[in-house]
């Protein structure tokens, strides 16, 4: 490693910055998360790696503003003004990233620059995949600032190898965020010490061997079955399906060299006649590139229409 590179490093091997005041970020959905992060029970200390990603994590989130801004959003209280908002009555102070007009209506604004898997995990489940962010952003949303003057928040978080974006609007759901504020005030105010219990969060919190002495492994979605005949008939047409696709395609290629220049062939075969006829197929496409120019990117949305499917995929291992 040369000296640039020691160097870098080193400027990030300092000690832990004294510890700041509790924040909106470590409240928890989990009452007991929540009373280990108020009084610094389990303290994570930072390598100087650890540090690197997390200031570049801030970096790709101020760009994400910048793209906002490029593509003609209203933006406010985004960096270096974030505002501050305070939740429960203990009124915790938390900064969310801003607040942002989208087809006339103005919300709120969360940027989270993700690794790949956190971002594919995000594509796939959403912000319940991410228990610590979900109370984030709904927290803001309760605030004294912001209930009742926004409906929810747009939660944009982008790839940090690739910079693809990907976007969800989480509408306010305070009945499930009061609960867990209404904790936080017992633990804060008066002093509460919630019971350990062990659910399906353990499996996704950071505190797990804290309280357990061992990581928990979440199985909430998974499952083994023994189904030979599912897997067996599956088995047999994926064999059939690829070897019909080879099949198909060779004879498509052969078919389309004996059509030649011409529009319209009858082919004769063994067991069947088939027809191969050439048409020509126009169609018209809406071209988000031609709107933006002609309309401006911050208009996108009010044309956009979001579908959601499931997608059951099987594969052999």
């Amino acid at each position: 490693m040369g000296v640039l590179s020691e160097s870098i490093i080193a400027s990030f091997e300092v000690e832990s910055e004294k510890r700041r005041g509790f924040s909106v970020t470590g409240l928890h959905p989990c009452p007991f998360g929540t009373y280990i992060n108020y009084h610094n029970l389990a303290p994570r200390d930072f390598d100087a790696h650890s540090r690197m990603l997390m200031d570049d994590g801030h970096w790709q989130e101020r760009k994400v503003i910048h793209y906002l801004r490029q593509a003609g959003f209203g933006l406010k209280y985004v960096e270096p003004e974030q505002m501050t908002v305070h939740v429960g009555k203990a009124r915790v102070p938390g900064h969310p990233d801003g607040l942002i007009v989208v087809a006339s209506k103005e919300d709120m604004l969360e940027v989270k620059a993700m690794s790949l898997n956190r971002f594919t995990l995000h594509r796939q489940s959403g912000v319940d995949s991410f228990p610590g962010y979900k109370v984030q952003i709904h927290s803001y949303m309760s605030s004294e600032e912001l209930r009742g003057k926004v409906d929810g928040c747009h939660f944009l978080t982008i790839h940090k190898d690739s910079c693809r974006p990907y976007d969800y609007f989480y509408p306010a759901n305070f009945s499930y965020i009061d609960p867990i504020i209404e904790a936080m005030d017992e633990i804060i105010l008066g002093g509460w010490i919630p019971d350990k219990k062990l659910n399906p969060l353990c499996g996704k919190c950071g505190h797990a061997q804290f309280c357990w002495g061992a990581w928990i492994l979440d199985l909430s979605k998974m499952d083994v079955k023994s189904e030979t005949e599912s897997v067996e008939k599956w088995g047999q047409g994926r064999m059939y399906r690829n070897l019909g696709k080879y099949l198909n395609e060779e004879a498509r290629e052969e078919l389309r060299e004996s059509l030649g220049d011409k529009n319209l062939l009858f082919a004769d075969g063994e067991t069947l006649n088939v027809e191969v006829k050439r048409s020509i197929k126009r169609e018209f496409s809406f071209s988000r590139e031609k709107f933006v120019k002609v309309f401006g990117a911050s208009r996108l949305p009010e044309v956009l229409e979001e579908e959601t499917s499931e997608q059951i995929r099987i594969r052999e291992v």
